[in-house]
């Protein structure tokens, strides 16, 4: 009688998942949720310090509107490029793509939050 203790190996049929593709998708996803909470950091900055706004052209209600849906279109991307990734390693596929492409949209979305309040503001 013999007994299998520990890891039994592989499962038949599936392969195994890459350790490198988990540890660069997790890397981009953290990145890219460090650099929404950045860009909210400094955007509320701007927008509290800003030193001169003229009346003609200013509008903070806009500013903040606007760094708000790039922050909130990053952060939902951010949210399902979680789910992507778990899937996507669940099903034993490569997921650093879809990390990839969360970047890009979060690069995306948070300069164009950042760019269009500081456009509001003078």
């Amino acid at each position: 009688m013999s007994h299998t203790y520990g890891n039994a190996g592989p499962v038949a049929g599936k392969p195994p998942v890459a350790g490198w593709d988990v540890a660069v998708s997790i890397c981009l996803l953290v990145c890219s949720l460090l650099g929404c909470v950045a860009v909210a950091v400094a955007g509320f900055f701007v927008l509290a310090f800003a030193d001169y706004c003229p009346p003609e052209s200013c509008h903070p209600d806009r500013a903040v509107s606007w760094l708000g849906v790039g922050v909130a279109v990053s952060a939902l991307t951010v949210v399902g490029g979680v789910v992507g990734v778990t899937v996507s390693v669940i099903r034993r596929k490569r997921a650093w793509p879809v990390a990839v492409v969360v970047a890009v949209v979060c690069v995306i979305g948070c300069g164009g939050g950042i760019v269009s309040e500081f456009a509001s503001l003078w």
